[in-house]
Formats: structure tokens, sequence, C-alpha cells
């Protein structure tokens, strides 16, 4: 729901969510990057106010920080090369790398049912992962947040 251009600039829904609401605020917000998995604890220590990224509500986050009224529904999807055999299964994917958002429901589905020889590789930004499947690495990846398409 953002990334990162080229420039270094973040674009997206999320980031548009976020000008909307302090637009509406009439305040000045300033944008502090911070790694998925670490959100929740900056939060708590006061480094940002609120968090704007896609975040699903657990029962264990719930416990830990508030959330909003839900803004939409996501949705996963395993992203694979064209014309790939591969599907979300354990015995599709034995001995494959599976790329994952580090600290994301995803990675915690994927340890919890991908166990029998299927190598989970968390990453530390969402960013990584597309970097490393534009670039045609040997890494299939479980995508967070909406499908890839060559033009993404």
């Amino acid at each position: 729901m953002e990334s990162t251009t080229s420039s270094g600039e973040l674009v997206g829904f999320d980031i548009d969510l976020g000008n909307a609401i302090c637009a509406k605020l009439k305040v000045k917000c300033v944008r502090v990057e911070n790694p998925f998995d670490g959100m929740i604890p900056a939060l708590q220590a006061r480094k940002f106010d609120a968090i704007n990224s896609s975040m699903s509500q657990t029962e264990k986050r719930a416990k830990a920080i508030g959330f909003s009224h839900k803004i939409y529904a996501n949705f996963e999807a395993l992203v694979v090369r064209g014309g790939s055999a591969l599907v979300a299964m354990p015995k599709s994917l034995n001995e494959k790398h599976i790329g994952v958002l580090q600290g994301s429901t995803q990675e915690a589905y994927a340890r919890k049912h991908w166990t029998n020889g299927v190598d989970i590789v968390p990453y530390p930004s969402q960013d990584q992962v597309w970097n490393d499947l534009a670039v045609g690495g040997s890494m299939r990846h479980w995508f967070r947040g909406r499908r890839l398409s060559r033009d993404s």
C-alpha cells in the first residue's frame, strides 16, 4: 500500500490517505520511516504518534495498540514467475525460498503452515521484496498487500 520511488519518495494509497488526514486536521505531518516489525515498539516508545501503514489487526497486536475502523480489505497472493506450477501449498513449495515482509502476518502464516522443507526468508522492508523480484532473483515471493504486475 506504499512503496518508495527510485528517487526515494514515498508513494501509494497509505501515503495519500495520510496526506488527506493531515490536511483535514490542518496539521503538518512528518513521515518517519521505520522497519515494519519495529512499528509497534516505536509507537509504544512515542517515536511517532500513529502508524499509517497497512497492518492487519491480530489479537496480539490489538493487546498492544489501538486500531481505527478497517479502511480496506487486504489480500495476499503467492507471486511466482509466469507459467510456474507453484501453488501456496507446502508440497509445492518444498525446497523453495519464500520471501516475506519481516514481522508481517504473512511471515507468521508461512512459518506456521510451510514448515517442512520451505525456506522462509524475511526482508526488513517490502521494497526489498519488490527489488529482488524485479531483478529476477531465484526467490519466490509471498507478496503482501496487492498483486504484482509488470507495470508495478
